[in-house]
């Protein structure tokens, strides 16, 4: 087939993206996992404000404290940042609305995403044919929104799985170049290639890269069988590969292991994310088409499987730079194994770096991505070996009608795979529309309670929760919870994702308890008319549907005591914290300290006895906010008085403690604790007057690591 007709189809192909998903650059309302990749995207365009400011440093774009869920979290520290930095300096430097870029980002990132396949494609060796079909295979990918690579997990009414999306985006030309170097093709050229395009799948989904890495050894091993010469030098390759893109992510690398114990394992989280499927449930869902292709014939799904078996005929060839069916058809049994899980291997797979807290059930991107290249390379085999063989070209007349033939069954088969496509977009284009009209309705109501909040002192806001009135209580569809976060206000009862500590005792948030308001320094309530709020709480404002009402607290600081110590787990301290907030230990403000170690107390007798006893209450004090230095959402200051002296007492910032958290009393550094329910503590002990500051700074480990990064870039050698 002519390069021109190739090339045109592929043309094609975006066009049709183009039409079928063109309501997707007009959302208002973020109703699913783009309301949280949204609000790091308006949350990096403040960070990049301040430090045009002065006030922070450009260090603070890789390592922040995110303050807007679950008392607030590191989440950069752990998340990848890139693409939302990029997202929200465009918008500062263009004047232009950062939702409308991130929503065009991820529009043109979608429907581009089969010419970045087919580039793939091309860089492994493939013919232009077989990069065709493995482009269109790679948009007509079906399934039930398993969280792999079909239009299901990125598109407004699916899941909005937009950071994989942006990873996903750069995953196959990383693979091709990674692939190439490894067998020893493009020299230097090639090797900066395949970094720099690894490098750019890290930086946008830190989960979709440790899945591709793992090709990685596989491929080197397949390249060096039978000759150990080769052996060696394809392991020297997979050596400086690795050690190059380890220095340059080793500055989030390093501490996402150094302090994973500030990262939490959410119970909250459904166990198949962590643990896949298992064996039955994948294989059955495989035979049945519903990895490949849900609610249609299994057509793709059986040219996978054929051009698996196909690939593993051909193992003899892979020597060959020329072959890829063989090398192909290895790595999706390698990847398909993975994707069984824990549910099937058990803790053997925590033996892979990273995999330990991994949601395996990911692996179906890897399982898609090189399954569309296997079937995509059998199709491409398959007419091929019909022209060899004559049976295209016997006659001009035998010719044309075979061509004919085969054209009028590609279209056919094109369209039956494309129907539910199709028809899942149509679907997304209306609910867009009419969710477009509701959110007209409500928006400008919503935005007089925002408008009053804003001008009020700072302070968590509820509204409510995905278990009650929250999930209806919503601004033209999204949930009221989600739109505040969006909106730069401090939540709580939403965990978008559980990777926060407080993400678990958030959960038992009692509504009628003045205590807890005040531990969660919630002052704030926006709730519907039918919700009957707490005796001591007080209207503010009320706008159409929304309320908003006003609890009095000791804002971000109080001061307790803290006479008693748990060493646990991170997975036990759950347990504790839930005993603890059904004591009265809460009202008393007594909050225990936490040492992360092996548990003290036998976690099967927690039922039977409770191993928290209260013995004090907290001191007389006097809490009032101070103005910082150099005020950013990444610092808070206050006053407090101590009416007497105190050996356990502790001031208590309603902050999820992590390590980079430096604070300050009355001027000197002082000496932080994590603390129940999992807050900072900052003991003191002498009655007197103290002026408070804590600050969130870049982590010293990280900070080192970027600027070895940076150095390591400019030297000569392997970049420049």
């Amino acid at each position: 087939m002519k390069r021109t007709v190739i090339y045109g189809l592929l043309v094609l192909i975006v066009i049709f993206n183009a039409y079928i998903y063109r309501q997707e650059v007009n959302i208002r309302p973020e109703v699913n996992d783009n309301s949280f990749q949204y609000t790091l995207v308006d949350d990096a365009k403040h960070l990049w404000q301040q430090i045009f400011a002065g006030k922070l440093s450009p260090f603070y774009l890789v390592d922040s404290f995110n303050n807007r869920w679950d008392e607030g979290l590191a989440l950069s520290d752990y998340y990848s940042h890139f693409p939302q930095a990029v997202i929200g300096l465009t918008s500062i430097v263009t004047h232009t609305d950062a939702h409308a870029l991130f929503l065009w980002t991820k529009y043109l990132m979608l429907i581009l995403l089969p010419v970045m396949f087919f580039a793939g494609a091309k860089i492994i060796g493939m013919t232009d044919l077989a990069a065709l079909l493995s482009a269109f295979f790679s948009q007509a990918i079906f399934t039930n929104g398993l969280y792999g690579i079909d239009s299901t997990n990125f598109l407004w009414r699916g899941w909005g799985l937009s950071s994989q999306l942006l990873a996903l985006f750069f995953l196959p030309v990383a693979l091709g170049y990674g692939w190439r170097y490894l067998g020893g093709s493009g020299g230097k050229g090639g090797l900066r290639k395949a970094v720099f395009f690894n490098f750019l799948v890290a930086e946008c989904h830190s989960g979709v890269f440790l899945m591709l890495v793992i090709a990685y050894p596989v491929i080197a091993v397949i390249r060096g069988i039978g000759d150990r010469r080769e052996f060696r030098e394809t392991g020297k390759r997979l050596v400086i590969f690795g050690g190059l893109l380890f220095i340059l992510l080793s500055y989030f690398l390093v501490p996402y292991f150094l302090q994973g114990n500030y990262r939490n394992f959410s119970f909250w989280d459904p166990a198949w994310k962590f643990n896949s499927f298992g064996l039955q449930q994948i294989v059955t869902w495989f035979i049945n088409g519903d990895l490949f292709d849900f609610n249609r014939l299994p057509v793709l799904t059986f040219l996978v499987l054929f051009g698996v078996l196909a690939g593993l005929k051909s193992f003899k060839s892979l020597k060959s730079s020329e072959s890829t069916s063989g090398w192909l058809a290895v790595l999706f049994i390698v990847y398909f194994l993975l994707y069984l899980g824990r549910s099937t291997w058990g803790k053997a797979i925590d033996l892979i770096p990273g995999m330990s807290e991994f949601h395996l059930s990911r692996f179906i991107v890897m399982v898609q991505v090189v399954g569309v290249y296997v079937a995509g390379g059998l199709v491409s085999d398959i007419i091929e070996n019909l022209t060899s063989f004559g049976i295209l070209s016997r006659s001009k007349w035998v010719s044309s009608v075979s061509s004919i033939i085969i054209v009028i069954i590609s279209i056919v088969i094109a369209y039956y795979m494309e129907l539910p496509v199709v028809k899942y977009a149509a679907e997304n284009n209306d609910m867009i529309v009419a969710f477009n009209k509701q959110y007209a309705v409500d928006y400008l109501d919503y935005q007089k309670i925002a408008a009053k909040l804003h001008s009020l002192p700072s302070g968590r806001v509820y509204a409510g929760r995905p278990g009650n009135f929250g999930r209806d209580f919503t601004v033209g569809g999204e949930q009221v919870y989600m739109a505040l976060a969006q909106d730069g206000f401090y939540t709580l009862g939403n965990a978008p994702e559980s990777w926060s500590p407080n993400s678990e005792s958030d959960q038992f948030f009692d509504e009628s308890r003045p205590e807890f308001y005040n531990l969660y320094n919630i002052r704030y309530l926006v709730v519907p008319e039918s919700y009957r709020p707490p005796k001591f709480a007080q209207l503010v404002a009320q706008s159409g549907k929304y309320y908003l009402y006003r609890v009095s607290t000791s804002g971000w600081f109080d001061v307790g005591v803290s006479n008693q110590a748990v060493t646990v787990k991170k997975t036990s301290l759950i347990d504790f914290v839930h005993l603890w907030l059904s004591s009265i230990m809460v009202a008393q403000k007594n909050y225990p300290e936490i040492i992360f170690g092996q548990s003290s107390i036998d976690r099967s007798s927690l039922w039977k006895q409770f191993p928290l006893a209260a013995s004090t209450s907290a001191p007389a004090v006097t809490v009032g906010d101070a103005q910082c230095a150099s005020p950013t959402d990444q610092s808070y200051c206050a006053v407090i008085s101590l009416k007497n002296d105190c050996s356990d007492c502790i001031i208590v910032l309603k902050n999820t403690y992590h390590p980079n958290w430096q604070i300050f009393v009355n001027g000197k550094q002082a000496k932080a604790v994590p603390v129940f329910p999992f807050f900072i503590g900052i003991p003191v002990t002498k009655a007197g007057e103290y002026r408070i500051e804590a600050i969130y700074k870049p982590g010293m480990v990280k900070v080192v690591l970027i600027y070895a990064g940076i150095i390591f870039i400019l030297l000569p050698g392997w970049l420049l």
